[in-house]
């Protein structure tokens, strides 16, 4: 059993050893719960399940994934996992985000799964930013980024609560140049309400946590080429804390 925001799921395996490569790679801010000891029943089942064919994961409801290679299902586990945390929360937005801070504030990279965020949070952490999380942002009431979802990799953690300074919609092309449009109020917000995770659940709160968040920040979008190269012209961009 993992506790993460509060929430209290059941997660299994075939052994003691891929149970322990899946609970290993969870972030900060999860532990184990005595099953006997825990008031709060399970939010749901996750499940790693080895067959003759390979791996699969199964989730809450039954719906299953698979995957010949152990540490893609395993990664896939951890990142529904993540999500399904998130989307427990009872007072925090979750977006689906990369997230560092620079200069007092923070830098928030939307996007789903395999597009490359990971990446940029790394070339970012290298340029001199500080890392919060490669995968969710959470936003409190006040539109301003607390404690992310996701460990560091590298670099130092940033303390929680700070305001956004820059979202950029980054989509990698290889051999792109990164040089983006800036997003209308309106544009910004309904781009970040397709990141987030609450919006089918909690529409008004979630459109009102954006509307804060976004009410001092650059949005901008564009195609980039290589990490290193796009993340020096990101942390430029950013505004500091006081603008």
């Amino acid at each position: 059993m993992s506790e993460p925001y509060g929430a209290t799921f059941t997660v299994s395996a075939p052994d003691a050893e891929l149970l322990g490569r899946v609970v290993g790679g969870l972030p900060r801010g999860w532990g184990r719960a005595d099953a006997g000891g825990s008031s709060a029943p399970a939010a749901g089942r996750f499940e790693l399940l080895q067959d003759e064919r390979g791996y699969r994961i199964r989730l809450p409801g039954g719906a299953e994934s698979a995957s010949v290679d152990l540490e893609l299902a395993v990664s896939m586990l951890r990142t529904r996992l993540r999500r399904a945390a998130a989307a427990h929360h009872g007072e925090a937005v979750c977006l689906r985000a990369g997230v560092v801070t620079h200069l007092g504030r923070a830098i928030l990279l939307p996007g789903p799964a395999l597009v490359g965020t990971s990446t940029l949070v790394d070339a970012l952490v290298r340029a001199g930013a500080e890392y919060r999380s490669d995968e969710l942002a959470m936003l409190d009431a006040d539109g301003m980024v607390s404690a992310g979802a996701g460990a560091p990799s590298s670099g130092p953690v940033a303390s929680p609560g700070v305001s956004v300074g820059l979202v950029a919609f980054a989509v990698y092309r290889p051999g792109a140049s990164w040089s983006p449009r800036r997003l209308t109020g309106g544009e910004a917000l309904v781009a970040l309400l397709g990141a987030a995770v609450s919006a089918q659940d909690r529409p008004a709160e979630t459109l009102a946590t954006l509307r804060r968040a976004l009410a001092a920040a650059d949005v901008l979008e564009g195609a980039r080429g290589a990490a290193d190269e796009t993340a020096p012209s990101l942390l430029r961009a950013a505004p500091a804390t006081g603008r």
